[in-house]
C-alpha cells in the first residue's frame, strides 16, 4: 500500500517522465558503450584502453542525465527517492530503494575496485561530481584539475571511462527506482502508467 501526497506525484511523475526520455535517448544510440581495461606486462609500460560514447553521444546523454542526477531538480532521483521512502514502510519498496541507493551512489563499482589518483578516489561520488562540473555542466578548472590536470599521468582520456562506467550503475539505478515508480503511478483502471 502506497501513500502518497499531491507533491510527491508531482516528483515521481516529473522523475519517470525523465527516465523514459533517457532510456528513449540510449535506444536511440544502439546502447552505451563504456568499458576500460587496464593491462601490463613485466617491463612494458601499463597499457589502458576503453570503449565510450561519442562526445556527440556523451553531450546528449548529459542532457538527459541532467534532471535526474542534479540532487536540486524537481524530479532528480534524490527527490524521487525521497518521494518513494516516504510511501511507503514496506521492506521490499525499502530494500528495493537501499539496492537502488546504493548502485547510484557507486557502492558496488567500488566494492569490485577502488581507483585512486593521490588523495581522491576516482570511482567515488566526490570525484564524479568533480568530473561532472570541472569537465560536463561547468568548466570549473580547480574541479577539473582534481580529477585530471593538465600534466597528469593519467589525462582525462583515461580518467573519463571511470566516470562512464559510474554513469552506467546510476543509470541501472534510475531504471530499477523507476520500475517502482511506474507500478506506484499506474491507473487502478488499466494498469498503464500515468503522464
Amino acid at each position: 500500500r502506497f501513500e502518497v501526497s499531491d507533491v510527491d506525484v508531482l516528483i515521481l511523475e516529473r522523475y519517470a517522465k525523465s527516465v523514459r526520455a533517457l532510456m528513449e535517448a540510449i535506444d536511440r544510440m544502439g546502447g552505451l558503450p563504456a568499458r576500460m581495461s587496464v593491462s601490463w606486462q613485466l617491463g612494458e609500460p601499463v597499457q589502458f584502453g576503453s570503449e565510450e560514447p561519442t562526445p556527440d553521444q556523451r553531450a546528449a546523454l548529459m542532457h538527459y542525465l541532467r534532471p535526474l542526477i542534479l540532487t536540486k531538480e524537481p524530479g532528480s532521483f534524490d527527490r524521487a527517492s525521497g518521494a518513494l521512502r516516504r510511501s511507503s514502510e514496506h521492506d521490499f519498496i525499502r530494500e528495493r530503494l537501499r539496492r537502488a541507493r546504493d548502485m547510484f551512489a557507486g557502492s558496488d563499482l567500488r566494492d569490485v575496485v577502488a581507483i585512486s589518483r593521490g588523495e581522491l578516489t576516482l570511482n567515488s561520488e566526490r570525484a564524479f561530481q568533480h568530473w561532472l562540473n570541472g569537465f560536463e555542466y561547468h568548466q570549473e578548472q580547480e574541479r577539473a584539475n582534481q580529477v585530471a590536470a593538465p600534466d597528469d599521468p593519467m589525462p582525462i582520456e583515461v580518467v573519463r571511462p571511470i566516470f562512464m562506467m559510474m554513469l552506467v550503475e546510476k543509470i541501472k539505478a534510475m531504471a530499477s527506482l523507476n520500475e517502482v515508480v511506474e507500478l506506484m503511478l499506474a491507473s487502478p483502471e488499466t494498469g498503464d502508467p500515468v503522464a
